[in-house]
């Protein structure tokens, strides 16, 4: 069965890798479910198939948000270095070159 996610009002991704996400939603599909995405990054539109791996419903408490799972089960070599590169940027960008050696 598959699933697109338009109607996912709200939902976002809380966790981003080259293998998957971290959808935080109060609409959770069941597992195993394939879903067709669109991610937005910086934008640049990213198409991809996935599927649910795990579902979270809300909990109290610190980092008990509601949502999915998903890996990536088809996503192009160039969507998934856009991924790569995306996250690397992130990672970087508040780090300052280190010119303490000179």
């Amino acid at each position: 069965m598959n699933m697109s996610l338009q109607g996912f009002e709200g939902a976002y991704a809380l966790a981003l890798s080259e293998r998957g996400l971290f959808l935080r939603t109060t609409i959770l599909a069941v597992g195993d479910m394939r879903l067709s995405l669109q991610l937005d990054l910086n934008g640049q539109l990213i198409v991809t198939e996935a599927i649910v791996v795990y579902n979270c419903s809300a909990q109290a408490g610190s980092y008990h948000e509601p949502g999915m799972g998903l890996q990536f089960v088809q996503i192009s070599k160039s969507d998934r270095e856009r991924i790569r590169n995306f996250i690397m940027n992130e990672i970087m960008r508040d780090v300052a070159p280190d010119n303490s050696l000179n």
